[in-house]
């Protein structure tokens, strides 16, 4: 008989044995804090109340474009034109990559919402900002991940090339 299985049997024990009990607890809820606890959270302490009565249409249509465009515009221009006028150098990354990331910034949701409750009064037009935020960051999310997915998708083929 062998003492090579029994070898392997424990190593992979002493390997197991090696991550602290917390990490071994800590690591299969990091994607439910992550994904649903912080944002339930952030939504509750950001004092959201939805409501639909009343909703004005074009208040929250240019919220949620200024979320979804407005920020990777404004990321993507400033950020050119700190490196043209010499501010700062090229990142290492695309620019493709860049515009993924401005894109993935409309996600923030929080800084928004306390400009909302200054710039309108508390009403229809306070509520309906709130919905063009959590419309807009919600689009953001699914659009800048659909996006970024896709260029890295290229930028591994053309590395492999």
């Amino acid at each position: 008989m062998s003492a090579e299985p029994f070898r392997a049997n424990r190593l992979k024990r002493g390997a197991s044995e090696s991550i602290s009990m917390q990490e071994r607890l800590f690591k299969p809820l990091v994607p439910w804090v992550n994904f649903f606890i912080m944002p339930l959270f952030a939504l509750s302490n950001a004092g959201v109340e939805i409501k639909l009565g009343g909703v004005e249409v074009p208040v929250m249509g240019a919220v949620a474009l200024a979320l979804i465009l407005g920020k990777p515009i404004g990321i993507f221009l400033f950020s050119l034109l700190a490196v043209k006028i010499g501010i700062s150098v090229k990142p290492s990354y695309s620019w493709r990559i860049l515009w993924g990331g401005g894109m993935l910034a409309g996600i923030g949701f929080t800084m928004a919402l306390f400009v909302a409750n200054l710039a309108f009064d508390v009403g229809d037009r306070q509520d309906s900002a709130k919905l063009g935020i959590l419309l807009g960051s919600f689009c953001a999310a699914i659009l800048g991940t659909i996006y970024m997915s896709i260029v890295s998708k290229k930028s591994k083929t053309e590395q492999e090339m």
